[in-house]
């Protein structure tokens, strides 16, 4: 901290030292005080980096949701064309099941960039989530432009599955995991997709195999469930 005051003395006019100050408290899980020093920086520097780290900090415990709520939309309204700040409003909207802002976000960025695999996978997901029509094109489209991907593949896999197309989806799903046998939740769907299609003993191989993990993959309650269905 104290390098990070003399910084902020050395160069008055940069948000370097704020930047810096507001990651110590943030590592400490100082919330208000890393809130503090972020907003001191972006009065110094409109920096996306620091608007991320305020948006992230807010979330974190440093504000209410509504503050984080304004204050991205605040940011966005002045900076629409920040793609990076908008990608980490959606995760983070996705991650709290805020599935109607996530939609929105990645909507935008979509149509700002309408060839980006990673905008249109992760639309899909969250459009499937809110059973939204246009969640297969998206995925496929995802597919397309970035094939034998095992996060996209999971993506379509699973909504096939759940679409009806489940003998197609469990052929992504398995190639998904060949490609990335750690993924334990790519796993997870394809167990999914096996019971689906009525392939038990397959299913409780994959289930197993995630059962062995223990700790280590932290939805083992969905496991357990999907195992009291075979």
């Amino acid at each position: 901290l104290a390098i990070a005051r003399d910084v902020q003395k050395q160069r008055p006019t940069e948000s370097t030292g704020f930047l810096l100050e507001g990651d110590i408290y943030a590592s400490r899980k100082q919330w208000v005080e890393a809130v503090a020093a972020y907003r001191a920086g972006l009065k110094l520097a409109k920096s996306t980096e620091l608007a991320v780290k305020l948006e992230a900090t807010l979330t974190a415990g440093g504000g209410s949701r509504s503050e984080a709520d304004a204050f991205a939309a605040t940011w966005l309204k002045q900076n629409p064309d920040d793609t990076r700040f908008r990608f980490f409003v959606a995760q983070t909207a996705s991650v709290a099941k805020n599935y109607v802002a996530a939609a929105k976000h990645y909507e935008t960025l979509v149509a700002n960039d309408p060839e980006n695999p990673v905008f249109l996978n992760n639309l899909a997901w969250v459009a499937g989530k809110r059973n939204d029509p246009r969640a297969l094109e998206y995925a496929e489209k995802a597919n397309k432009l970035a094939p034998n991907q095992a996060a996209f593949m999971d993506t379509l896999g699973t909504l096939l599955v759940e679409k009806g197309d489940a003998s197609r989806g469990v052929q992504l799903l398995r190639k998904a995991v060949e490609l990335d046998p750690a993924a334990a939740a790519v796993r997870l769907n394809l167990a999914k997709g096996l019971v689906k299609v009525g392939d038990k003993d397959a299913a409780r191989k994959e289930l197993d195999a995630l059962g062995k993990l223990g700790d280590k993959f932290a939805d083992q309650d969905e496991v357990a469930r999907v195992r009291s269905s075979l």
